[in-house]
Protein backbone atom coordinates (compact mmCIF):
# COMPACT_ATOMS: atom_id res chain seq x y z
CA UNK A 1 0.00 0.00 0.00
CA UNK A 2 1.51 3.35 -0.61
CA UNK A 3 0.80 6.40 1.01
CA UNK A 4 -0.01 9.54 -0.87
CA UNK A 5 2.37 11.54 -2.79
CA UNK A 6 3.29 14.31 -0.65
CA UNK A 7 6.09 17.65 -1.25
CA UNK A 8 9.79 17.75 0.41
CA UNK A 9 12.13 20.47 -0.18
CA UNK A 10 13.83 17.72 -3.22
CA UNK A 11 10.58 17.16 -4.68
CA UNK A 12 7.57 14.53 -4.53
CA UNK A 13 8.25 11.63 -2.43
CA UNK A 14 5.96 8.23 -1.96
CA UNK A 15 6.99 5.15 -0.43
CA UNK A 16 5.60 1.81 0.95
CA UNK A 17 4.51 1.76 4.61
CA UNK A 18 6.58 -1.10 5.47
CA UNK A 19 9.27 0.97 4.89
CA UNK A 20 8.55 3.90 7.49
CA UNK A 21 9.68 2.20 10.66
CA UNK A 22 8.55 5.89 12.46
CA UNK A 23 7.57 9.14 11.90
CA UNK A 24 8.44 12.15 14.11
CA UNK A 25 7.56 15.51 15.17
CA UNK A 26 9.93 18.43 14.15
CA UNK A 27 8.31 21.78 15.19
CA UNK A 28 5.40 21.98 12.29
CA UNK A 29 7.57 19.63 10.22
CA UNK A 30 7.30 15.62 10.08
CA UNK A 31 10.63 13.33 9.70
CA UNK A 32 9.83 10.35 8.26
CA UNK A 33 12.47 7.24 9.23
CA UNK A 34 12.79 5.22 6.78
CA UNK A 35 14.03 1.29 7.16
CA UNK A 36 17.19 2.17 4.72
CA UNK A 37 18.30 5.04 7.24
CA UNK A 38 16.65 7.48 5.01
CA UNK A 39 15.47 10.47 6.68
CA UNK A 40 12.39 12.12 4.69
CA UNK A 41 11.44 15.49 5.80
CA UNK A 42 7.77 17.00 5.32
CA UNK A 43 5.95 20.34 5.92
CA UNK A 44 3.19 19.00 7.63
CA UNK A 45 2.51 18.42 11.47
CA UNK A 46 2.43 14.78 12.70
CA UNK A 47 -1.37 15.27 13.67
CA UNK A 48 -2.05 15.41 9.97
CA UNK A 49 -0.58 11.91 9.65
CA UNK A 50 -2.18 10.31 12.73
CA UNK A 51 -5.34 9.81 11.26
CA UNK A 52 -4.04 8.33 7.99
CA UNK A 53 -1.54 5.79 9.93
CA UNK A 54 -3.26 4.52 12.97
CA UNK A 55 -5.60 2.26 10.84
CA UNK A 56 -2.75 0.65 8.78
CA UNK A 57 -0.45 -0.49 12.17
CA UNK A 58 1.04 3.29 13.39
CA UNK A 59 0.57 3.82 17.09
CA UNK A 60 1.24 7.11 18.57
CA UNK A 61 3.58 6.28 21.33
CA UNK A 62 4.82 9.71 22.38
CA UNK A 63 3.68 13.50 21.84
CA UNK A 64 6.28 13.80 18.94
CA UNK A 65 6.42 9.84 17.52
CA UNK A 66 4.66 7.85 15.45
CA UNK A 67 5.80 4.40 15.58
CA UNK A 68 5.19 1.63 12.90
CA UNK A 69 3.81 -1.34 15.06
CA UNK A 70 4.87 -3.60 12.58
CA UNK A 71 8.21 -3.24 13.78
CA UNK A 72 7.84 -4.29 17.24
CA UNK A 73 9.74 -7.97 16.64
CA UNK A 74 12.97 -6.17 16.21
CA UNK A 75 12.67 -3.76 18.46
CA UNK A 76 13.85 -3.93 22.57
CA UNK A 77 11.74 -2.58 25.25
CA UNK A 78 13.79 -0.74 27.98
CA UNK A 79 13.14 -0.31 31.78
CA UNK A 80 12.84 3.38 31.09
CA UNK A 81 9.94 3.58 28.78
CA UNK A 82 12.03 3.64 25.92
CA UNK A 83 12.30 1.54 22.96
CA UNK A 84 15.93 0.50 21.31
CA UNK A 85 15.67 -0.21 17.25
CA UNK A 86 17.38 -2.62 15.53
CA UNK A 87 19.93 0.26 14.71
CA UNK A 88 20.65 1.35 18.25
CA UNK A 89 18.26 4.59 17.59
CA UNK A 90 16.31 4.78 20.70
CA UNK A 91 12.65 5.91 21.05
CA UNK A 92 10.89 7.42 23.88
CA UNK A 93 7.43 6.27 25.04
CA UNK A 94 5.61 8.61 26.71
CA UNK A 95 4.44 7.99 30.48
CA UNK A 96 0.54 8.01 29.94
CA UNK A 97 0.94 5.86 26.86
CA UNK A 98 3.48 3.25 28.16
CA UNK A 99 1.07 1.09 29.53
CA UNK A 100 -0.89 0.89 25.63
CA UNK A 101 2.33 -0.17 24.36
CA UNK A 102 3.55 -2.53 26.59
CA UNK A 103 -0.03 -4.34 26.52
CA UNK A 104 0.19 -4.25 22.68
CA UNK A 105 3.87 -5.64 22.84
CA UNK A 106 2.86 -8.58 25.43
CA UNK A 107 -0.14 -9.30 22.84
CA UNK A 108 2.59 -9.61 19.91
CA UNK A 109 4.99 -11.78 22.25
CA UNK A 110 2.19 -14.10 23.29
CA UNK A 111 0.73 -14.66 19.34
CA UNK A 112 4.35 -15.01 18.30
CA UNK A 113 4.89 -17.71 20.97
CA UNK A 114 1.01 -19.29 19.46
CA UNK A 115 2.52 -18.99 15.82
CA UNK A 116 5.51 -21.08 16.86
CA UNK A 117 3.79 -23.54 18.84
CA UNK A 118 0.89 -24.37 15.78
CA UNK A 119 4.25 -24.87 13.64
Amino acid sequence: MNIPRFKTKAGKFSTELKDIVFLSAMGNYTVFHLESGEEVTTSLPLCTYEPLFENVGFMRIHKSTLFNLHFLDRCTMGQTQTLTLPTGQIIDIARRRFPAVKKIIKAYKEAAKEKLRSK
